[in-house]
């Protein structure tokens, strides 16, 4: 029997405790305990005692091993009036973490201000400075909070709440084995974004098939914070942060509902940007897709805007695998130029006979020009304006076939209306 559990001053919480018997707070089994507190019940005084030890039945522990919270002036720590505590342990660097129960109510507190006021009259009228106790009331909800002592037991920090989200609360759960937001899961609660699903949701067809995913995005599910991770390293997630160093999952906030997030991993696409990444958003208010870009540590870099242009969404298919100009095809939609209906559509009909050494193509969203050999249409090249720039026939005119002549120079033919 243990001798402090049977001294009537000297109750053990844990027997009947009524926060950890709240079915919303889950105990997990397999947490394991490595400190009591006990409350000294003698004169009411509620000091607050502790003694460190495994959890075990079969061990005993000698109350000369029992060590008293101190506040930073060496009085003995008694919590708030409403506060009630709840358990103890020792955190990793060594320091007691004091987890207990606050009611919702306010505290009070008088800060002493230094003011300006006038006094006297007339000609004696003068401005002093004198000082002025004042009032303030903070309000606070019911829940945990969290007391730090040093490893004497001395007071280091004063009451923090545990929100739902605050990494301080995930730390808490671990440390204790409590579900202390009540989502379920203890500690950091994030899930992976099924990229493809939710892309489906807002009625875009996907490239299972030919699409390859290489990073996974992940949600906070109590603070709709942001994470990526490679699909091979999982557990190696980063945040992504935004330009003034919060989480970039505030901006849902603002209407951008993250989507997916990949790597830049053409050196073709991005060649600046190579290694870096981009976050795929849906913007609510104006209803279309918009890029973010980050570098490999996932630190904003730049606002790209939506896919207007026909290569930005190109680039965008190939890069989330979906189809968002609704072609049916990833990516350049290039197909070949059916010279014999376009020719039979003016009334022009094709001479018996005639060699065909090069297909002509056409981009479907750009009108961009492309050639091949006859015998390998993958052999595609572009043709070029003098600038430099991809050529596109002026408006009126249809390209209608392609052939190289005997100089060697390619020769194309178009109808203009």
């Amino acid at each position: 029997a243990d001798p402090h559990l049977a001294d009537p001053h000297l109750a053990d919480p844990h027997l009947a405790d009524p926060y950890l018997a709240d079915p919303h707070l889950a105990d997990p089994q397999d947490s394991i305990d490595h400190s009591d507190y006990y409350i000294d019940d003698s004169q009411n005084t509620d000091e607050t005692t502790t003694t460190d030890y495994a959890d075990t039945s079969e061990l005993t522990v000698p109350s000369s091993e029992q060590q008293l919270l101190l506040n930073r002036d060496g009085s003995s720590y008694i919590p708030g009036p409403q506060e009630t505590a709840v358990d103890i342990e020792q955190d990793s660097d060594g320091n007691l973490q004091l987890l207990s129960y606050r009611e919702a109510g306010s505290i009070t507190t008088y800060i002493t201000q230094i003011v300006k006021k006038t006094v006297g009259k007339g000609k004696k009228k003068k401005t002093v400075t004198v000082p002025e106790i004042r009032e303030q009331i903070e309000y606070f909800d019911a829940g945990f909070v969290l007391t730090t002592f040093d490893q004497y037991g001395y007071l280091i920090h004063e009451s923090i709440p545990l929100e739902p989200g605050d990494s301080l609360t995930y730390n808490a759960e671990s440390l204790f084995g409590i579900d202390i937001n009540g989502d379920g899961e203890e500690g950091l609660n994030i899930s992976s974004v099924d990229e493809l699903q939710k892309l489906q949701s807002y009625g875009f067809n996907t490239f299972d098939a030919d699409y390859t995913n290489q990073t996974d995005l992940y949600i906070d599910a109590n603070t709709g914070d942001l994470y990526f991770a490679s699909v091979d390293t999982p557990d190696n997630k980063l945040e992504l942060v935004d330009f003034d160093g919060s989480n970039f999952g505030i901006n849902t906030q603002y209407g951008y509902q993250p989507i997916a997030v990949e790597l830049l991993s053409d050196s073709d696409l991005a060649p600046d940007y190579y290694g870096g990444h981009v976050l795929l958003a849906y913007d609510e208010y104006y209803g279309e897709f918009v890029g973010f870009l980050f570098d490999e540590s996932g630190n904003y870099l730049e606002d790209l805007g939506a896919p207007y242009s026909p290569q930005a969404t190109n680039d965008a298919e190939n890069l989330f695998g979906f189809d968002l100009n609704d072609d049916g095809v990833q990516g350049r939609n290039i197909q070949i130029v059916d010279t014999a209906s376009s020719l039979a559509d003016i009334g022009i009909s094709k001479l018996d006979g005639a060699t065909n050494t090069k297909d002509l193509h056409i981009d479907f969203h750009s009108g961009e020009l492309f050639f091949s050999d006859a015998s390998d249409p993958s052999s595609q090249q572009s043709l070029y304006n003098r600038d430099g720039f991809s050529f596109i026939p002026q408006d009126g005119q249809t390209a209608v076939d392609i052939e190289q002549d005997s100089d060697g120079n390619l020769q194309l033919l178009s109808y203009r209306e």
